[in-house]
């Protein structure tokens, strides 16, 4: 499946994408409305998630 992520227009930090939390910091680093491009995955448990700031949403899709 391909999955996009989104960071919430209204974030004050990045957020950071990757396939564990230990390395999610040297994946895909995105700022406030901005998208990744699509991340290959076989499920969405391997993707990984890390806010700069607390409190920082992103929104996300996956297709196959």
């Amino acid at each position: 499946m391909n999955l996009t992520v989104r960071a919430n227009g209204s974030n004050t930090g990045v957020i950071c994408v990757g396939t564990s939390p230990e390395n999610a910091a040297d994946g895909y680093i995105l700022g406030k409305g901005e998208k990744s491009p699509p991340i290959y995955v076989d499920t969405e448990h391997k993707v990984y998630i890390v806010g700069s700031v607390k409190g920082q949403g992103y929104s996300w899709i996956a297709t196959k």
